[in-house]
């Protein structure tokens, strides 16, 4: 039996779960970028979640929200302990997830900068006190 159905599985596609929305446990995607909205105000409270359909990085947001990542508030924390993404597939798109990475890489370069600014300064000075 072809148990994958017969295009192979688009975005926008729901293997299991069967209508879009959030009941009993189980959020079902139609649309990356959406979970949110599907779960509601109360998303923070959830404390077992089983994702069904394409989540993008809008949604790893706020999954990481939801499972008490630390870089949030406190009250911006959730307390989701049981997080089930066997039926979700990860797409391309939606915000960075992890904002703090893209700000160490700046700064990362920044220093890397100062410090190569840094040691030419020490080469040019060593340099021109051996000069003419």
């Amino acid at each position: 039996t072809d148990e994958g159905g017969e295009d192979g599985g688009n975005e926008g596609d729901v293997d299991e779960g069967g209508e879009v929305g959030y009941k009993d446990g189980v959020v079902t995607i139609e649309e990356a970028g959406t979970m949110k909205q599907l779960l509601g105000s109360d998303y923070l409270s959830i404390t077992s979640l089983k994702v069904v359909g394409p989540i993008n990085g809008d949604d790893v947001y706020y999954l990481r929200k939801m499972l008490g990542a630390t870089e949030f508030n406190q009250a911006d924390r959730g307390i989701l302990n049981t997080l089930d993404l066997s039926a979700a597939s990860i797409v391309e798109g939606g915000e960075w997830y992890y904002k703090d990475d893209y700000l160490k890489i700046i700064k990362l370069h920044f220093l890397m900068g100062l410090l190569f600014a840094m040691q030419m300064r020490k080469i040019y000075r060593k340099n021109s006190k051996n000069c003419c």
